[in-house]
């Protein structure tokens, strides 16, 4: 699968990177407010008329003749500029994304690694 991140796909680059498992699909929690009445048996609930960010896990298989070389134009793609941007995939789903923590990297081979990228969304209904 293709993903795109700050107008950059994951196909652009001199290395290989493959998209193997994203959770981007799951429903983003509906923001309300629960406020409990004395004397009355169950909450008042106040729509709020949003939904929460979510967070987003990807899995990458990156494959690459310098495994240093390519995380580090990973991250700079990733982490650069800081703040929100645009996240593409290629189902057409659409999100404000921004990288959450660290990028994961666990090496398999020499030449190939399982990359983790957890991202801070909210989706962009269009």
């Amino acid at each position: 699968m293709e993903f795109s991140f700050n107008s950059i796909a994951n196909t652009e680059f001199d290395f290989k990177l493959v998209l193997v498992t994203s959770d981007h699909l799951t429903l983003a929690q509906k923001d309300y407010e629960s406020i409990a009445i004395p004397g009355r048996s169950d909450n008042l609930i106040v729509d709020l008329g949003l939904t929460k960010n979510k967070t987003i896990t990807d899995t990458c298989y990156l494959v690459s003749d310098n495994l240093y070389l390519a995380c580090k134009e990973i991250r700079t793609w990733l982490m650069s500029p800081l703040g929100y941007r645009p996240l593409f995939y290629e189902d057409g789903s659409s999100f404000n994304a921004i990288v959450k923590g660290d990028i994961k990297v666990k090496v398999i081979f020499d030449t190939a690694a399982e990359i983790t990228i957890q991202y801070e969304a909210n989706e962009v209904i269009l």
